[in-house]
């Protein structure tokens, strides 16, 4: 066996490219049709994803189930967080 087949053989695997914090709006024109996922939540509000997956678990937020570990969050809720949270602090 030759040393560059060796080299490459030995040579660490990529790892796959994985998209996330993709805007999904289902191709809808209506505002309250379109989500987020839970990453992009996370980065909307400085959160971590745990954080995000605690508030879920409490019942604040309620997201649509696509699958088992797929869910998204209507925009139109969030909103709605973010306009109580505002009152709140004003």
């Amino acid at each position: 066996m030759s040393k560059t087949k060796y080299l490459d053989a030995a040579a660490p695997k990529k790892k796959p490219t994985r998209v996330t914090n993709v805007l999904v709006d289902l191709r809808a024109n209506d505002e309250t049709l379109k989500f987020l996922s839970r990453g992009q939540l996370a980065a909307r509000w400085c959160y971590s994803t745990e954080s995000v997956k605690r508030m879920t678990r409490a019942g604040v937020l309620h997201p649509i189930y696509l699958n088992s570990r797929k869910l998204l969050y209507p925009i139109a809720e969030i909103e709605a967080l973010e306009a109580d949270a505002k009152g709140v602090l004003r």
